[in-house]
C-alpha cells in the first residue's frame, strides 16, 4: 500500500475540494472555520480576487520559470513598505534559505563575526517586529510565496544574492503585500465574545490572545495536540496541525460560530 506523504494531522480532513475567505468545503460536504490560515500566508482569505488576477495575468505569459523580470523590483518595493530600512533576501525555497544562511555564518566566522540566528517563530503579519533584530524570516500573506530573510543592513553584505523565483510567484506576492499593506483592520480584533472570554481567568490559563493571534499556554505533546485538533474539527474548525504555528482568528465570524469557537477554547482543555 503506498503511503501519501505529508503533516499527519491534515491528513485526517477528506479532500478539500474549494476554499474561500476564511472557510474551506471538503469532498465529503463539510464547511470549516480555517484558523490555521496557512500559517499566516493566508491570512487575507483563500481566493483574493486581486492576487488571483495578478497570478492569472503572469501565468498567461508563460512566466513560471525563474528568468530575470521586473515584478522581482516589485516583490522588493513591496517589502520595502512593508519592512522600512530593511534588507532582503529573496528564495525559492526553505532549503534554499538554510544553505545561504550557512554560507553567511562560514563567511562571517572567518572575519571574526557573529554568526547570523533566525528565531524560532517567524515574523507574522499584523505582529509588529523588533527594529534592532538583525534578521529574521517572513511568513508573507500568500501560501505560494517564496522565502523571504528580512536583514539589517549592518549583515547586508554576508549573504549571497536573491535565487530568481517565477515571476508569476513574485507578481502574486507582491499584490498581496500590498492588499496586506492596504488593510490594516484585519489586523484589529474585533469579536466582542472572545475578548469577554479572555478576561475570563478559567480560560487565560489554558491560552493566551494577542491580537488577532490565539496561542496555547500550556505545553502539548504531539497525542494531546492530536485530541484538540479532533475536537475541533469535528466541532468545524480547523487548527494548525501542530503548535508551531498559533490559531489565527478569521475577518468574520457568524454568531452561531464564535460562540461555538469560546465554548471549544473554554471547554477543550477542562
Amino acid at each position: 500500500m503506498t503511503t501519501l506523504p505529508g503533516t499527519p494531522l491534515l491528513r485526517l480532513l477528506p479532500p478539500v475540494t474549494r476554499a474561500r475567505n476564511f472557510r474551506l468545503y471538503l469532498a465529503d460536504g463539510t464547511r470549516l472555520v480555517d484558523l490555521w490560515q496557512c500559517g499566516g500566508a493566508a491570512i487575507l482569505g483563500h481566493k483574493n480576487s486581486n492576487v488571483l488576477r495578478d497570478l492569472k495575468n503572469a501565468g498567461e505569459r508563460g512566466l513560471f520559470a525563474p528568468f530575470p523580470h521586473f515584478e522581482e523590483k516589485r516583490l522588493l518595493k513591496a517589502l520595502a513598505a512593508l519592512f522600512p530600512n530593511k534588507c532582503f533576501r529573496i528564495f525559492s525555497d526553505k532549503k534554499s534559505c538554510e544553505n545561504a544562511i550557512e554560507t553567511a555564518n562560514t563567511r562571517l566566522n572567518s572575519a571574526g563575526g557573529n554568526v547570523l540566528k533566525i528565531p524560532a517563530e517567524p515574523w507574522l503579519p499584523f505582529s509588529g517586529f523588533d527594529e534592532n533584530q538583525v534578521v529574521f524570516r517572513a511568513v508573507l500573506p500568500f501560501p505560494l510565496a517564496p522565502v523571504v530573510l528580512v536583514l539589517d543592513k549592518s549583515v547586508d553584505n554576508a549573504l549571497t544574492c536573491s535565487d530568481l523565483p517565477p515571476p508569476v510567484l513574485t507578481a502574486a506576492t507582491s499584490r498581496a503585500i500590498y492588499n496586506l499593506l492596504s488593510n490594516p483592520q484585519r489586523g484589529i480584533m474585533h469579536f466582542e465574545s472572545i475578548k469577554r472570554a479572555f478576561n475570563d481567568e478559567n480560560l487565560k490559563k489554558p491560552w493566551k490572545l494577542q491580537g488577532i493571534y490565539i496561542k496555547p499556554a500550556f505545553i502539548a505533546d504531539a497525542e494531546r495536540w492530536a485530541a484538540i485538533f479532533k475536537t475541533f474539527l469535528a466541532a468545524g474548525y480547523l487548527l494548525p496541525p501542530d503548535t508551531a504555528s498559533p490559531l489565527i482568528l478569521p475577518a468574520e465570524l457568524s454568531g452561531g460560530e464564535e460562540k461555538t469557537l469560546v465554548s471549544l477554547l473554554n471547554h477543550t482543555l477542562s
